[in-house]
């Protein structure tokens, strides 16, 4: 063998090697990758889960507890000087409700952060419903949700009635009820969405 040939030899060993390594690299970054957004995946759809179930605390105890006057959505901001929310621009990214599961009316927010994602927690704070969310209400310092992913989750409430347990009908304003569904955008732009019945909520009063 000549010394050409094998320096031939060697160069092209040299690429093909190089050629996998660079492939292993973009493999194990794209598994890397995926293994990430699967596990942000899975925090999500934990959080949202849990926030369902925070959700139906919403007008518990409360007469004839309405969407409008005892839960509502919310565009807000927080202003931590003051420890109070304050109306923001853009889409809704909380919920504040009313209940009385302790034999006084108190108050709630579920908040998602436009700047840093993520879900938090305000009150309980005394409240007689939830239009005084601005002004007089003491929140308190805001707790962090774990599990629930860093980005902002959007809260709407849907016009579509729904039944609780499938029982009544959505016709029916005496036992149709609020619904609120719960939206984030994963990496790869798929919006996951969650929808909850509000099991004590009724619908918004009827226009006159």
């Amino acid at each position: 063998m000549s010394l050409i040939s094998l320096m031939v030899g060697l160069a092209i060993a040299s690429m093909v090697m190089l050629a996998a390594l660079g492939l292993f690299q973009r493999m194990a970054k794209s598994t890397g990758e995926a293994r990430q957004d699967a596990q942000r995946s899975a925090q999500r759809n934990a959080g949202l889960a849990a926030v369902e179930l925070l959700l139906q605390s919403a007008g518990f105890g409360l007469e004839g507890a309405q969407w409008g006057l005892h839960v509502q959505q919310l565009s807000v901001q927080w202003d931590a000087e003051r420890k109070k929310l304050l109306p923001a621009d853009g889409q809704s990214n909380a919920v504040v409700w009313a209940e009385n599961t302790t034999g006084t009316v108190q108050c709630h927010v579920l908040w998602s952060p436009y700047d840093a994602g993520g879900l938090r927690l305000l009150g309980p704070a005394s409240c007689t419903d939830t239009e005084a969310w601005q002004d007089s209400v003491d929140w308190g310092e805001p707790r962090s949700l774990n599990g629930a992913g860093a980005d902002v989750v959007h809260m709407q409430y849907d016009a579509v009635a729904c039944m609780p347990f499938g029982i009544g009908s959505a016709l029916d304003r005496e036992t149709a009820r609020a619904q609120i569904t719960l939206s984030a955008t994963s990496n790869q732009g798929q919006v996951l969405a969650s929808s909850v019945c509000l099991v004590n909520v009724k619908l918004p009063a009827a226009a006159p």
